[in-house]
């Protein structure tokens, strides 16, 4: 319970907010094993027909997004039900009898594996600029296809890039660590007579 306060007051009280999102998602994990093997295809199908009905009707547009200075930008309940529905999903996929895929498959599963640092840092900024600098009315289909594509194919790219170049920018950045942390602990060691 310090911890949740403790994030609160460095993040935010809007941190607070997501917490059950967070919660959905450790809860469908620790608990998928609990749930009989033949509901897992069907729940799995569920939440995703689910999605794509709440999606086809407008989904953000069915829920108020108050606004308020300690809200996250376009925050709504619609988020929490995304989240147990991804909750429903984890849980059903978890539990379905899904068959092993293929070498070809596996490669590929690996290589996108290898990508979720890289999408986590650039997706944002990427469907920010592409957002701004494709021509049209944001709320067209058309725009909307170009800014997820782009922003997906440019994120994995160079994301593929950053994977590769890891073990080296680590190796520097501790090397880098290493020296500061001498050059502050001589001084400390020489007053004190222990170098």
């Amino acid at each position: 319970m310090v911890a949740i306060a403790v994030a609160a007051l460095v993040a935010g009280p809007a941190i607070l907010l997501f917490f059950p999102l967070w919660l959905m998602g450790l809860a469908a994990w620790r608990w998928r094993a609990a749930l009989p093997r033949q509901l897992g295809t069907p729940l799995a199908l569920g939440a995703l027909v689910a999605f794509i009905g709440l999606e086809a009707f407008g989904g953000q547009e069915l829920f108020q997004h108050p606004q308020a200075a300690l809200l996250p930008w376009q925050f709504s309940a619609y988020d929490y039900i995304v989240s147990a529905l991804v909750a429903v999903l984890i849980v059903g996929l978890a539990n379905a009898p899904l068959p092993m895929p293929g070498a070809a498959v596996e490669r590929l599963i690996r290589l996108l594996a290898g990508t979720t640092f890289g999408l986590y840092l650039l997706h944002f900024p990427l469907l920010l600029f592409f957002g701004t600098v494709i021509p049209g009315p944001a709320d067209r289909p058309m725009h909307q296809m170009l800014v997820f594509g782009l922003t997906l194919g440019i994120a994995i790219g160079v994301s593929h890039m950053i994977e590769r170049q890891k073990g080296g920018l680590k190796r520097a950045l501790r090397s880098g660590l290493d020296l500061v942390r001498r050059r502050r602990l001589r001084p400390a060691l020489e007053r004190q007579g222990l170098q």
